[in-house]
Order: C-alpha cells, then structure tokens, then sequence
C-alpha cells in the first residue's frame, strides 16, 4: 500500500519470543520479571471499529442495550495490510474494542498484577497473557431462530421464559456467559 502510515519497524519481540505490533492509539508497557520492561510504540493503525447497538429490554423507563463492535471498512484495510507484512505468530495487539470487532485476529493487552486499576499513563501490561474474541459470530432475526439454537445448544430448558413486554431480558442474561465461553459471539437483532 503506497500511502500507508503503518510502521512496521515498531514490532517488538517480547521475553519468550512473541512479536507483538501495537495497534492502539497509545505506547504499550509490559512488566517481565523482576520489574524489567518493554516499551512498544504505536505502529500507526488503530483498528477502528464500529458500535451497534440491540435493544434488550427496559427497566424503570431505561432502555438496555447490547453494544457489539463490528468491523470498519478502514480497520479492515489495515489488518489486511498488517497480516501480509508481519511475520506469521505475530500477535497484532488493538483495544479491547478492536479484539471484539475483529475476532481471532486481534487480541487486547492485559494488566499485569498490581496494574489493574492505575490511570492510563502508569499502566503496565502482561507479557504472557492477552484477550481474544475467538470463534464464531452467530447471528439471529427472530426470538423464535434465536429461542431454536438456544435449545438446540442445551443452553435453555424453557424457552417461554420471557420478560415483558416479550424480550428475551432474563434468558439472555441467563445465556450469555455460557454461549460467550463456549466462543460464540451472540447478536440479536429483529429486522423492523
């Protein structure tokens, strides 16, 4: 790509030998041991990535939604054009945002321990530990498609259980964390 303001030469090799290229808009820190770190600069991407957003139900007058991220065409282009010019096993780490828009693709930074909760600027990251969003994106258009799969997954006995006014509040809930850790990305949205 002749225009790109990608910068490969940013690509760091990590304790263990894990390359790693940082496509947040911010430097990365990762602790090793004994306090040793490993500054990684931006590279210039940034993944951008898109918000949708599903009703789920209402509660006191409020409406709760569903927030996924989905790929950007932009964010698309540049992981094309990073994934053809990083070395194979190169961990192209994003936000939590882009893990989740480009699942299997990109992962997110973890804390290391005693980092979890310190502002932004004094942050430091495990070398050895990232999030991913693998597996599969499973979409449905009506609470009956989504109720089949829910069943056919062993995930719910009762498929009548529902909140008013017909949404599927509580299954949902009920639902999520296991569909999540078997991998699947769920989105429910009704065509209108």
């Amino acid at each position: 790509m002749a225009n790109s303001t990608i910068d490969f030469s940013k690509r760091v090799i990590l304790w263990g030998g894990t390359g790693v290229l940082n496509c947040t808009p911010h430097e990365l820190v990762f602790l090793g041991a004994e306090g040793a770190e490993v500054r990684v600069e931006k590279c210039g991407a940034t993944l951008p990535a898109t918000p949708k957003e599903a009703p789920v139900s209402t509660q006191d007058g409020a409406t709760l939604v569903a927030t996924v991220f989905e790929a950007s065409e932009q964010g698309l282009a540049e992981l094309t054009e990073i994934e053809a010019a990083v070395p194979k096993g190169t961990l192209i780490v994003g936000s939590i945002i882009s893990a989740q828009a480009y699942p299997g693709r990109v992962v997110s930074p973890i804390s290391a321990k005693g980092f979890e909760r310190v502002p932004p600027l004094e942050k430091k990251m495990d070398p050895n530990k990232f999030t991913t969003f693998g597996g599969e994106k499973i979409e449905f258009e009506s609470e009956d498609a989504l109720t089949g799969w829910l069943k056919q997954q062993g995930l719910i006995e009762n498929p009548e259980i529902k909140d008013p006014p017909g949404r599927f509040n509580g299954l949902l809930r009920g639902f999520l964390n296991t569909a999540q850790a078997r991998g699947a990305l769920i989105l429910f949205a009704p065509k209108k």
